[in-house]
């Protein structure tokens, strides 16, 4: 059983309060391999290979910025992505993506950092700000036999523990990409 009691921010407090007297959520029964996660205004619940939210987690994320709504989310995806293709441990406001390019025989993971702001009603990026040592997670279906770094064109090291392929990108500014070749 897995069970996370989140926490919100002043703003939102008093306007989610329960009812007077509710008790939340002090023990929960796991006779059913159930996963509940509980907060005060976020409710979601795991059953067989299925995730039921009781609100609209996404719509709450968009019009508060509450981190409990992007932690409630991601930890609930947690739950049912066991095994990822990809894992990076970046910023919050990072973007990936994995590629799959059979007739090249090759993967490429696409890793972009480059922080929006605010600037009136629009966000602008004003800032590169280079992020060092990136570590990147592959968990592919075929033999990688190399790992490149793109723009720089260097060879990555990296270290096979099972089916999960690990390595570092020493510094990356904006973009990275890791190319992952294997053979057939």
């Amino acid at each position: 059983m897995a069970m996370w009691m989140l926490l919100m921010n002043k703003a939102m407090a008093g306007t989610f309060m329960p009812v007077q007297g509710t008790e939340i959520a002090a023990e929960v029964d796991n006779l059913y391999g159930f996963l509940i996660i509980v907060s005060f205004i976020s409710c979601a619940i795991l059953i067989g290979g299925m995730i039921y939210f009781a609100n609209p987690v996404d719509r709450n994320y968009h019009e508060h910025g509450a981190r409990l709504h992007r932690d409630l989310f991601t930890r609930a995806l947690a739950q049912l992505y066991l095994r990822p293709m990809l894992r990076v441990q970046m910023l919050s406001s990072a973007r990936v993506s994995l590629l799959h390019q059979p007739g090249q025989q090759r993967y490429v993971a696409h890793l972009l950092y480059s922080p929006p702001l605010k600037r009136g009603a629009v966000h602008v990026i004003e800032d590169l700000v280079p992020l060092h040592d990136v570590r990147v997670e592959l968990r592919l279906p075929v033999e990688v036999r190399s790992l490149r770094l793109i723009p720089d064109n260097a060879e990555l090291p990296f270290e096979r523990d099972g089916d999960v392929i690990r390595t570092m990108i020493p510094r990356m500014q904006m973009h990275a990409a890791i190319v992952a070749e294997y053979k057939r």
